[in-house]
């Protein structure tokens, strides 16, 4: 007669094997749940350069592909659609003869300007005919142009007021000043503008001899624009 623990383990799993079982059962499963995501490459982009809007982990149970201007697919915003099984591309009312779409799902924009900035939609149609809208964000920036810092008085006497000026006026631009090659001292008579663009002088003295400086950037990232303009406010002798 076989003891009873033999007869318990008859048909039985081992540990070892369920608990290797386990985290194979859920690697399947995030490999089965991955879903489509679409990257801006690059992340910000200055006027004139190329972005692509670059789709990862689509599957291989799609009939096609299409690209819309902005977060709804309505028709008269379409780019472009790709079909896959016979690799045809066709473009839409919103195509501007710049964009390009790709066999992946991917939209390649060439020279791209400000009025490209926003939001892109792209529809995928799977063989069961189920849909599926991802939604992509495209940042476009302007060059920035060479600053230069201008003067309300390029005479001024004590007790006057002066007002620099850095550059023109552009969206998304930050300012930052210096005097004498450092950050400007705390004083109630140095007062910045909400963008930081002019920088205001009251009641000057002779401490107040320039040069000043400013500096221009704005939120791109592998193109960073930063120049330098000086301006001197030097006091005449009394």
């Amino acid at each position: 007669m076989k003891p009873p623990l033999a007869h318990a383990r008859r048909g039985c799993i081992p540990w070892n094997g369920l608990l290797l079982a386990v985290p194979l059962i859920t690697f399947w499963k995030l490999l089965t749940t991955v879903k489509p995501t679409i990257e801006s490459v690059p992340v910000n982009a200055a006027e004139g350069t190329d972005v692509l809007l670059l789709v990862h982990s689509v599957t291989g149970d799609l009939l096609g592909y299409s690209w819309y201007r902005g977060e709804r697919v309505e028709n008269n915003q379409r780019i472009a659609s790709h079909r896959i099984d016979d690799s045809t591309s066709t473009t839409g009312l919103a195509h501007s003869g710049r964009e390009t779409i790709y066999p992946n799902g991917s939209l390649l924009f060439q020279n791209v300007t400000q009025h490209d900035t926003g939001y892109y939609t792209l529809f995928m149609i799977k063989n069961d005919l189920q849909t599926e809208s991802l939604a992509a964000q495209l940042r476009v920036y302007p060059v920035l142009p060479t600053p230069v810092i201008t003067s309300n008085n390029c005479n001024p006497m004590e007790q006057d007021t002066v007002v620099l000026t850095c550059g023109t006026e552009t969206q998304n631009t930050s300012h930052k000043w210096w005097v004498n090659s450092r950050s400007l001292p705390n004083s109630t008579r140095l007062e910045l503008s909400e963008d930081s663009r002019t920088l205001t002088l009251f009641h000057v003295t002779r401490n107040d001899t320039g040069p000043y400086m400013c500096e221009t950037r704005n939120p791109m990232i592998q193109h960073k624009e930063v120049f330098l303009a000086s301006q001197v406010v030097l006091l005449p002798a009394s």
